[in-house]
């Protein structure tokens, strides 16, 4: 049986695997969602980041919907 991921494991900020790890979604459907900025994302550098409370403001948006 596989170990859940659960969000409380991870810090305050997301990369972008993290965010596609934590709902299970493959990488170029999380990136149509970053680009399209249905979630609230950030670049250090190269690389997006995702507040935490971002990501649950999205899935609570998603659950309402």
């Amino acid at each position: 049986m596989k170990n859940k991921v659960q969000i409380d494991d991870f810090g305050d900020f997301l990369t972008f695997e993290d965010v596609c790890l934590l709902l299970n979604v493959k990488r170029t459907y999380c990136y149509q969602l970053l680009k399209a900025r249905k979630l609230k994302s950030f670049k250090v550098g190269r690389e997006y980041r995702v507040k935490k409370s971002d990501l649950i403001d999205f899935i609570e948006q998603q659950i309402a919907s």
